[in-house]
């Protein structure tokens, strides 16, 4: 998927969840969109 860059920012969404205990963060859960973002660029399912 070779595309030129363009220099423009991006934005990316998801989110990330922190178990918490004693006060300190044990685990860490991030899901990001990266479909969404293939979207954005248009490339999304050029690889069917």
């Amino acid at each position: 998927m070779d595309m030129a860059a363009t220099g423009k920012a991006i934005e990316l969404k998801g989110i990330a969840i922190y178990r918490i205990e004693d006060g300190r963060a044990t685990d860490r859960w991030v899901i990001t969109d990266f479909y969404g973002l293939l979207k954005k660029m248009k490339v999304a399912g050029a690889w069917r």
